[in-house]
């Protein structure tokens, strides 16, 4: 399983992607939705099917694009299906297992490491 750090700033995209497409194309989708794919931010696509998803990240020497596909079933759960959205990492950590995190009685972030507020993408 990945490993997400707690203050990571997770971006999920709303338009189904073709997964198998060239990362070029992930790095385009981020800059027209007004994000810089350079931060070190993790950005997140869901295929069409909605039976995979796509996690797109980079380091600093070059960009990361990992995949997870279920064995069974489909995304159960996607922020938002019209605009960019914020998540927190254990919403991310427990849509990967395919759960709902709205399902569950998480406590809020008591003081988070940054401003979800920052930055606002276009829409």
């Amino acid at each position: 399983m990945i490993s997400i750090p707690p203050q990571a700033r997770i971006f999920s995209h709303p338009r189904p992607i073709a997964v198998q497409s060239d990362i070029d194309d992930q790095i385009s989708v981020c800059k027209e939705s007004g994000l810089d794919p350079f931060s070190g931010d993790l950005f997140i696509f869901k295929d069409v099917e909605a039976t995979r998803i796509g996690i797109l990240a980079y380091d600093g020497h070059g960009f990361h694009w990992c995949i997870k596909r279920f064995s069974t079933g489909t995304v159960s759960w996607w922020p938002s299906e019209d605009k960019v959205v914020q998540m927190l990492p254990q919403e991310l950590e427990i849509m990967l297992w395919g759960g709902n995190p709205r399902d569950l009685n998480l406590p809020p972030m008591w003081r988070p490491l940054h401003s979800r507020a920052a930055p606002q993408p276009k829409e």
